[in-house]
């Protein structure tokens, strides 16, 4: 069960909701932007970001995940999971992950959410 934010247009937004359950996830809720020009989506500022995160609905979620590599949502994930007490994942942040652990090299890295924790 995930909550699911995009900076994307609606079209696109209902695209990456349309895989997340075609993978067999629970969108417990939803939350977008309705940014059509990628340019745009790197000037959102991540204070602001942080604001409409927090205002999501995610009582019945697991975790929250925010799409998109060009969002600039790394630093705000440690936060976020702090405020929300969820697991937060974000593009970028699996990305890292996923490259660290590939290459044997996933060792704690404070800072950046849970997923960094290796216990």
């Amino acid at each position: 069960k995930i909550s699911i934010f995009t900076p994307y247009s609606k079209e696109l937004n209902n695209k990456v909701l349309d895989y997340f359950k075609s993978n067999d996830f629970v969108i417990t809720s939803n939350s977008y932007f309705d940014i059509s020009y990628d340019n745009d989506i790197a000037k959102v500022d991540p204070d602001y970001l942080f604001e409409v995160i927090s205002k999501m609905e995610i009582k019945d979620a697991e975790a929250i995940f925010i799409s998109c590599t060009n969002l600039p949502a790394l630093n705000i994930v440690d936060k976020l999971e702090k405020k929300l007490k969820k697991i937060v994942l974000s593009s970028n942040q699996v990305l890292i992950w996923d490259t660290l652990r590939s290459i044997k090299k996933n060792k704690s890295i404070n800072g950046f959410g849970k997923l960094f924790s290796y216990n």
